[in-house]
């Protein structure tokens, strides 16, 4: 039985601001004297490598190594802590999205006695940024990849996210974790080799269905 929750961030409980894309792809054609398609070409490009290497060997990029990469792709000598801070102040400005219903079935869950860790993947935008933004989300622990200094799938990161479980409920078996995100291989081959049960979802409205049954068994085999 699902006795604890491992949930990814990105298209799984939250989706990109509309408002910040354009507004990025804006500033960096600026920036770089870009067209705003060869701008967030460059941008998607890096994104693009960060996400695989992360996938293949489960590195980890601080926010500010990511801007570096970002800051030479565009041919721009603006320092990386600068380019860091520009892309953290428009996310501030225009964050993610979190709908009243995922914070809902969050609070179910919670309320129902499981243990919720996010476990999310990072590169421009790093935890501490996400923690900022969204400091009430009702978990348990956060383990974000520029913090823990490995990635999803590898599994070493899944093993920090049961440390951080384990410190809520001691004892707790892998196979009593539920990983919930959207990415085939880094969420749910990543957690399934470290034991984990996955559920692979395309959206957060997905993620709310999956947590409303997940709680929904749960009080059923009591």
């Amino acid at each position: 039985m699902t006795r604890a929750l491992s949930l990814d961030f990105w298209g799984t409980l939250a989706v990109p601001n509309p408002a910040y894309s354009a507004a990025r792809t804006a500033y960096l054609s600026r920036l770089a004297n870009l067209s705003t398609a060869e701008a967030n070409h460059r941008y998607r490009a890096v994104k693009r490598r960060l996400d695989g290497e992360a996938e293949r060997h489960g590195t980890a990029v601080t926010p500010t190594a990511a801007c570096a990469r970002l800051a030479e792709a565009l041919g721009v000598p603006l320092a990386a802590g600068e380019l860091r801070g520009q892309l953290e102040s428009l996310t501030r400005a225009s964050p993610p999205v979190v709908t009243p219903r995922t914070l809902d079935e969050l609070r179910q869950a919670a309320d129902a006695g499981l243990v919720l860790c996010l476990a999310s993947n990072t590169n421009f935008l790093g935890g501490a940024l996400m923690t900022e933004l969204f400091p009430d989300l009702p978990l348990h622990g956060r383990v974000y990849s520029d913090q823990v200094g490995t990635s999803k799938p590898h599994a070493d990161f899944f093993g920090a996210v049961l440390g951080v479980i384990r410190r809520h409920a001691p004892g707790l078996e892998p196979a009593e974790v539920t990983h919930v995100g959207d990415h085939p291989v880094c969420d749910r081959d990543g957690a399934e080799r470290t034991g984990f049960a996955a559920v692979l979802v395309r959206s957060p409205a997905d993620t709310d269905d999956a947590l409303r049954e997940i709680v929904a068994s749960l009080r059923r085999g009591r």
